[in-house]
């Protein structure tokens, strides 16, 4: 009777320690939902692109902040002759910009201020529970979204800006042919 009473865990001193083998050749299910348990929570390494990709995120969402501040001092783009393409779209994105800039700024700010939290939890993002690389992983979908908008502004900037080169390389050229033809 006391070889089943041990068998049956009932003896406190057959108590192990979690995640060592048990004595016998079977688990009772206290045991496992415990090693489970303890398993779910046990630290991971994170994965280099994810923590790249957060590096990322953060340092845009740092500009996106400054962007922000800076943008709501423009009312809108002058017609200056700058923009040859896509100036009323850059006009609009500034006037979204000026519609949704506190919340704009203020979601940023917590974005950054969790991404320090994590910062400091992780140890520099070393390892977490899987709780944290979830919330790693939707913060850099947020960052990503800030990603594409400033790529796309920075594209029109880069089209119109290009053109301008072009242009100017184009009446060089015909400046020095002309000269050299004379």
């Amino acid at each position: 009777m006391k070889k089943l009473k041990t068998l049956l865990g009932a003896n406190p001193a057959n108590v192990r320690k979690p995640h060592t083998r048990p004595t016998n050749s079977w688990m009772s299910l206290q045991d496992l939902v415990t090693v489970s348990l303890e398993h779910e929570s046990t630290p991971v390494a994170f994965d280099r692109r994810l923590i790249m990709v957060t590096y990322i995120s953060i340092a845009v969402n740092i500009i996106a902040i400054a962007a922000y501040i800076f943008v709501s001092r423009i009312s809108y783009i002058p017609s200056s002759g700058f923009f040859l393409l896509f100036d009323s779209q850059l006009n609009w994105g500034i006037e979204i910009i000026h519609h949704y800039l506190v919340f704009l700024i203020i979601l940023n700010s917590l974005y950054l201020g969790v991404t320090l939290w994590l910062f400091i939890i992780t140890r520099r993002f070393q390892q977490g529970r899987q709780e944290y690389h979830m919330i790693i992983f939707g913060q850099t979908i947020l960052g990503s979204a800030n990603t594409l908008v400033f790529s796309l502004t920075l594209a029109i900037v880069i089209i119109n800006l290009v053109i301008w080169l072009l242009i100017g390389a184009l009446v060089i050229s015909i400046f020095f042919g002309m000269l050299s033809s004379s």
